[in-house]
C-alpha cells in the first residue's frame, strides 16, 4: 500500500512538472472545492462569489448533478449553468454571478484540477 501511495504521489509531482491534470483534481467535488476557495478568499467581492456558488449549488440540485467532480465538469454543464442564471436572475445579476463562477473555475485550472 505504501508503494502504491508513493507511486501515485510520484505521478502527481510529475504531472505538475508537465502541466497535466492530476487524479486528485479529477476526484474533487466542485462545490466543496469552491467553498474552500471562498473560505480563503480575502477580497471585497467575497459575498458575490458566495452568491455565485449558492446559485451553482441550486443548479446542481435542480439538474440532479450533486457530487459533480472536476472530471465531469464540461462545457455543456457550464453553458447550462449560464442559461440557468439568465432564467433565474434579473438585470446584470446573471453576468455578475457567471463572471465570479468563471473566476473560480480559472483558479482551479491554474491549480491543474481541470
Amino acid at each position: 500500500m505504501a508503494k502504491r501511495i508513493a507511486y501515485e504521489r510520484q505521478l502527481e509531482l510529475a504531472a505538475n512538472d508537465y502541466n497535466t491534470v492530476t487524479n486528485t483534481g479529477k476526484k474533487t467535488d466542485v462545490a466543496v472545492w469552491m467553498q474552500s476557495y471562498i473560505d480563503r478568499y480575502k477580497k471585497k467581492d467575497k459575498r458575490n462569489i458566495q452568491g455565485a456558488l449558492n446559485r451553482f449549488k441550486k443548479f446542481l440540485i435542480e439538474d440532479r448533478k450533486q457530487g459533480l467532480t472536476f472530471a465531469r465538469l464540461n462545457e455543456v454543464i457550464i453553458a447550462d449553468f449560464q442559461d440557468y442564471l439568465r432564467q433565474h436572475s434579473t438585470g446584470e445579476g446573471a453576468g455578475s454571478y457567471f463572471s465570479r463562477f468563471k473566476k473560480m473555475v480559472k483558479h482551479a485550472y491554474r491549480l491543474r484540477l481541470i
